[in-house]
């Protein structure tokens, strides 16, 4: 679970930094959304198990190859999340620092990424679970053996001994690993958000 674990967060943080940037890039500029935001639907469409053994050509079989196979689950989620949320501030707000002569920098750190937060949130909460789908479908494909060994690498030898408490415990493992994922994210989330977002704030009965 160790090694699963540390696959799978590092293809999570990678997915954050670069989703949330490339939104924020998308976002600055309509001509780059609708030159660049395509191909990313085209990434996220094409199955992982066929771009797996791609990935494993160019990077070599091992951690590199699974952290890069969690990192493309997870990215889209991050990207499509942030970017809906800067898209959608108020017009208001937008025109209010406008007329404050606020410049494009400024307007995005201090209005659209603070109103686009609810929504990377979300993406957070869907991008934790599938890194670790990510890191053992990796694990499958380009995983190491022996004691290295991950979730996935596990799983694998267990069907192929055909050792069934052990493929179970495998499962039941991953199952774990991905609550305990989102509980962590949905507790941040919460600290984050409880004291000025409806969506997390405590609502009297």
């Amino acid at each position: 679970m160790i090694t699963t674990i540390s696959e799978a967060v590092l293809g999570f943080l990678l997915s954050i930094l670069l989703g949330v940037s490339g939104a924020v890039l998308l976002a600055s500029s309509k001509l780059i959304e609708k030159s660049v935001y395509p191909y990313a639907i085209i990434l996220q469409t094409i199955p992982i198990v066929a771009v797996a053994p791609i990935i494993v050509i160019w990077f070599g079989a091992g951690m590199n190859a699974i952290v890069i196979i969690a990192f493309l689950i997870g990215f889209f989620p991050m990207l499509s999340n942030t970017l809906i949320g800067l898209n959608s501030t108020d017009h208001n707000m937008k025109n209010l620092f406008y007329l404050y002569n606020a410049g494009s920098l400024q307007t995005m750190w201090k209005l659209r990424i603070p109103a686009a937060l609810p929504y990377i949130v979300a993406g957070l909460k869907i991008s934790c679970t599938l890194g670790v789908i990510g890191a053992i479908v990796g694990e499958y494909i380009a995983g190491i053996g022996g004691g290295k060994g991950g979730l996935g690498y596990a799983i694998t030898v267990a069907a192929s001994r055909l050792q069934t408490p052990y493929l179970f415990a495998c499962g039941l493992s991953a199952s774990v690993l991905g609550i305990a994922f989102f509980l962590l994210v949905n507790a941040f989330s919460k600290w984050m958000l409880s004291s000025w977002h409806e969506s997390e704030m405590r609502t009297d009965n």
